[in-house]
C-alpha cells in the first residue's frame, strides 16, 4: 500500500509541476489579448502628438518670458513682429532677414531686436511644418501651418501655438483668448492676431 502512495504522489507532482500545451496556448492568447489592449488604450502617435503640444506650451512660456523681459527693459521691435506680420517660427512666414532655416535663434527678433542676451536660443516647434492640427472643439484640419506667432504692439504682445493632440483641444477655448484655433499666451489685448 505504501509503494501504491508513493506512486501515485510521485505522479501528481510531475502533473502540478508542468504546463500542458494546452494550457500554454490559453494563456499565450490572454497575454496576447491583454498587450493589443494596452497598445490600443496608450496610442502611441496621440502620446507622441501629446508630447510635442507639451513642449509647445513650455516652448510659448520661454517666448513670452523673452519677449516680457526684452520689453520690460525699454526696448522695441520696431517692424518685426507687428500685428500685421507676426514673427512666425516657419522660414516661409519668416519677417526677418535671416531665414529660420538657416538660423532658428533668430527668427524673432532678426536685425531690429537683439535678444541674444535673453535667451541663447528661441524655441522653434517640433514639427514646424504643414500637417494635421486642432482647429476647435471636435474639429481638425489637415492643412495647418504649425509653427508659433508672435504680435508685438507697443508693450502688448500676444504668442499663438498650434496644438495636434485631441486630448488638448479643450485648452483652446480655455486659454482666455479669442481665437478656437490657437493657444494664446497674451500681455495686454489677446486680439493682436486674427485666426
Amino acid at each position: 500500500m505504501k509503494l501504491f502512495f508513493n506512486s501515485y504522489t510521485k505522479q501528481l507532482k510531475s502533473r502540478t509541476n508542468a504546463f500542458t500545451i494546452l494550457e500554454l496556448l490559453v494563456v499565450i492568447g490572454i497575454i496576447a489579448v491583454l498587450a493589443v489592449t494596452l497598445i490600443a488604450l496608450l496610442n502611441p502617435g496621440e502620446a507622441q502628438k501629446r508630447n510635442r503640444d507639451a513642449k509647445r506650451l513650455k516652448d510659448a512660456t520661454v517666448l513670452q518670458t523673452v519677449v516680457s523681459q526684452y520689453l520690460e527693459d525699454g526696448n522695441n521691435f520696431g517692424t518685426n513682429c507687428t500685428t500685421t506680420t507676426p514673427c512666425t517660427s516657419t522660414a516661409a512666414g519668416n519677417v526677418d532677414s535671416v531665414t529660420a532655416a538657416a538660423d532658428a535663434a533668430n527668427w524673432l527678433g532678426g536685425t531690429s531686436a537683439n535678444l541674444s542676451t535673453y535667451a541663447q536660443t528661441i524655441p522653434v516647434d517640433p514639427f514646424n511644418a504643414t500637417g494635421t492640427c486642432i482647429t476647435g472643439i471636435g474639429t481638425s484640419s489637415t492643412s495647418c501651418a504649425i509653427h508659433y506667432r508672435v504680435a508685438v504692439s507697443g508693450r502688448n504682445y500676444e504668442i499663438n501655438v498650434r496644438e495636434e493632440s485631441k486630448s488638448d483641444e479643450k485648452r483652446l477655448v480655455g486659454d482666455g483668448g479669442d481665437s478656437t484655433q490657437w493657444f494664446e499666451i497674451f500681455n495686454g489685448t489677446n486680439d493682436l492676431m486674427t485666426n
